[in-house]
Order: C-alpha cells, then structure tokens, then sequence
C-alpha cells in the first residue's frame, strides 16, 4: 500500500526557489554574451585558436543531441538525422560543438511546434553540417542580414544577435560557407 502526502511549501519558500532559477538563468546568459563577446574580438583579431585534429561527426552530434535533448519546447523534438556511421574528419571539435550549439540554440528559439532536424551529409569533396526547423522561418529581405553582428529580428527573443555571426565568422575561417 503506497501512501501519498501532499506538502504545503511554504510561499517564502517558493518565491526564494523561484528567484534563484531566475538568478542562475540570467547567470547563464551573461557568461553566453561575455564568451560571445570574447569569441567575436578574437576572430576579427585572429587570435582564435583552431586546433585541427580527426574527429568523429557521428560522436560529435550524439554529443550534441544528448545536451540538447530535454530543451526543445513542448511540442518541438530534437532529431539527429546522421549517416549512423562513424565519419572522422580532420577540424576543431570545439569550433565544430560551437556551430551545432548556436545553431540549435537559435532554432530552439523560433520554433514552437514540429521538430529541430540537425546533422551532416557526406558529400564528394565536403561534408555538409546543418540545422533545420519548423520554426517562424526568416523574411527574404531579412535573410541577407541575419548573420551580421548584433541583428536580432525578433527584440523579444532571448539573446544578442551574436551567435549566428559567430558562425558564419567560424565557417569563414574554416574554409566553409553558411
């Protein structure tokens, strides 16, 4: 026989656990612009480092789909879409978590139903890393701009408008395209 017991908490309580969420949450995204931040003068400075050594595509999005698994709203699923094989290359790891993170990230941000597809294809000469969503989409005339520094199209979303331009600076450096 399983006896249930409800808890009355204290509201004092309540209010001082909800503040401290409050408190770590906004911790976070501080750290997230500072390092931005810090990513961005680097780049431009080149002084970023790109430590190049073989890593493995398939471990690098299991990686990534199990940090970012529990995020998505209700409603919007997280699908690692990969070949299932491993696939080394030779590349930053770092640099490469940092472009799928921001990615997601950003398509967490955006999307309230469907799913967030995210992986990579093989091709002949190159390998194709992506990140797609069922999200609000982009407006055409917007979609030129979207990766410049500190353009946010929706000012009422969470963030800087740093992080997709961090992608594109690291994609650049890499010898890729976004």
């Amino acid at each position: 026989r399983r006896v249930v017991r409800k808890i009355k908490v204290n509201p004092h309580i309540k209010y001082k656990l909800k503040l401290r969420r409050n408190w770590v949450t906004n911790s976070e995204i501080l750290l997230q612009l500072i390092n931005d931040i810090l990513d961005l003068a680097k780049i431009e400075a080149g002084t970023l480092e790109f430590v190049k050594a073989p890593m493995d595509m398939e471990e690098i999005c299991l990686s990534q789909y199990e940090i970012h698994r529990n995020r998505p709203m209700e409603g919007v699923t997280l699908v690692k879409d990969t070949p299932g094989n491993e696939f080394i290359i030779r590349q930053d790891k770092n640099r490469i978590m940092q472009l799928y993170t921001n990615l997601i990230n950003n398509a967490m941000k955006f999307t309230s139903e469907g799913e967030i597809r995210f992986g990579y294809t093989i091709g002949d000469s190159m390998i194709h890393g992506f990140v797609s969503d069922t999200g609000i989409g982009i407006a055409p005339e917007q979609q030129k701009t979207v990766f410049d520094r500190f353009v946010k199209l929706n000012s009422f979303v969470q963030g800087t408008g740093l992080g997709l331009s961090i992608c594109k600076l690291i994609t650049d450096t890499m010898g890729g395209s976004i």
